[in-house]
């Protein structure tokens, strides 16, 4: 009993934390009105309203599920992430491999919905296969920096906290939702999600470090 009560004050204070992340996007908004991150910006925001409106689901819509919400979810933020790489980096080669992988992602989330309910059951698979083309995106646009002049004030540039961010959420979730999907009973479990909350939490702080600490003018 205790550890379910801590775990949800965690995800209060997560929560909280995603508000605030939005909050110091919105008002370090200035940084990159002028560039494909305001996507990412409304991305935030789109993250605090959905996991609301989730709750909302589950009490006046379905009481079983609100998978829904969290499966939509997934394509649009795919897909901004996915094409935001595509508008950061220059080299031609790499933005057709970034808009491979978004074909891809999407062709597995409609390949998806032949053999499971996209209204009930998480699109675990589509999330595993977006999450490596993500790792390796950000992998294509990190190889860029360093081979460019932007290496001399990296920490400068916006992009450069998201890709942190992201690395760091995406690479352990790899396993962990395909412990999820394959080993469902697994005693690790509830530890695996402890952990994916730790990450959420990780990522924020980094997000919110980003909106702070990059240049005031964005170029990407």
């Amino acid at each position: 009993m205790q550890k379910s009560f801590s775990i949800e004050h965690f995800k209060i204070l997560i929560t909280f934390l995603q508000v605030m992340t939005a909050l110091i996007g919105t008002l370090y908004y200035y940084k990159y009105k002028n560039t494909f991150l305001i996507y990412f910006q409304a991305l935030l925001w789109y993250t605090v309203l959905n996991d609301y409106c989730a709750v909302l689901y589950l009490e006046y819509v379905d009481k079983s599920s609100n998978v829904v919400l969290y499966n939509i979810y997934q394509i649009v933020r795919f897909s901004i992430v996915f094409m935001m790489y595509r508008n950061a980096i220059e080299s031609s080669r790499n933005r057709k491999i970034i808009a491979v992988f978004l074909c891809l992602y999407l062709g597995a989330v409609i390949g998806n919905g032949f053999y499971e309910d996209f209204r009930q059951d998480y699109n675990v698979i589509p999330f595993i296969i977006g999450a490596i083309f993500i790792v390796i995106s950000v992998s294509l646009y990190f190889s860029e920096i360093l081979e460019s002049h932007k290496i001399i004030f990296i920490n400068k540039l916006l992009l450069f906290w998201i890709s942190v961010a992201l690395l760091v959420y995406f690479v352990p979730s790899i396993p962990f939702y395909v412990v999820r999907k394959y080993y469902v009973n697994s005693p690790t479990i509830p530890y695996i999600y402890f952990l994916n909350y730790f990450l959420v939490f990780t990522i924020n702080l980094i997000l919110i470090a980003g909106f702070i600490w990059s240049g005031k003018q964005q170029k990407a």
